[in-house]
């Protein structure tokens, strides 16, 4: 309608802008939560409210049940520096040092520890090995050396194939991998055969 005095154009109610074309009523509900302009009748989310309609709740937050700010435009959470997860509530952040060796997952923000670095905070080291200096690989976990077979010690660098034959008759102990004979064979590698007697083919006992 036009002002009686000025003859200057006067918004109908919910209509906005130069020619009062731009249509907006304010809301605060499912719909959307927003005001509008004055001048221009845009809509103008209310405090925490985010997108187009505002219909994105969103409030920052930086405790203990989660630790972000909001996207300007969507509203979307933005996790803080070091924290991750749906509510970023989870935090890490990346070492290679004495304490720990990992970085963080993108999304989850677990820990992947970086590469030979085991355990929880990957602070075991362990580099597969298959030489002269040792003979294992690593478990997935813990980080623990597990000997390749025939292969015993602290290092995995003592070799010990079990044998029942010619040339040496033993078991391999299971920590050392010494040669443990065979009952009844004695020697460097087992391979002499004694059994004690006591009757009329023999009357001996063998040397240990």
């Amino acid at each position: 309608r036009c002002d009686n005095s000025t003859g200057e154009k006067i918004c109908l109610p919910n209509w906005y802008g130069v020619n009062c074309s731009k249509y907006c009523k304010e809301k605060d509900e499912n719909s959307g939560n927003y005001r509008c302009d004055n001048s221009t009748g845009e809509k103008i989310c209310l405090p925490n409210w985010y997108g187009v309609n505002c219909i994105k709740y969103c409030k920052e937050k930086d405790d203990n049940s989660g630790n972000y700010r909001c996207d300007n435009s969507t509203g979307e959470k933005i996790c803080l520096p070091n924290w991750y997860g749906v509510n970023c509530s989870k935090y890490c952040k990346e070492k290679d040092d004495n304490s720990g060796n990992y970085r963080c997952d993108n999304s989850t923000g677990e820990k992947i520890c970086l590469p030979n670095w085991y355990g929880v905070n990957c602070i075991k080291y362990c580099k597969e090995k298959d030489d002269n200096s040792g003979n294992y690989r690593c478990e997935n976990s813990t980080g623990e050396k597990i000997c390749l077979p025939n292969w015993y010690g602290v290092n995995c660098s003592k070799y010990c194939k079990e044998k029942d034959e010619n040339s040496g008759n033993y078991r391999c102990e299971n920590s050392t991998g010494e040669k443990i004979c065979l009952p009844n064979w004695y020697g460097v590698n087992c391979s002499q055969y004694c059994k004690k007697k006591d009757d009329n083919s023999g009357h001996y006992k063998c040397d240990d």
